[in-house]
């Protein structure tokens, strides 16, 4: 059975949109802000490795 990898490169596209989005907003002020920078880069490991 071959693995499906259409909804991890979705998932990786969208997460590299919410990056770009937060960095060019410059929405990297903050406690909360930085945990959700960490969030966002461990999401986009994991769905790298995924693929």
């Amino acid at each position: 059975m071959t693995p499906i990898i259409y909804f991890d490169v979705c998932a990786l596209i969208i997460t590299a949109v919410a990056a770009f989005s937060i960095m060019y907003r410059k929405m990297t002020h903050g406690t909360t802000n930085r945990l959700f920078i960490l969030l966002v880069a461990i999401v986009f490991t994991d769905i790298a490795f995924d693929i």
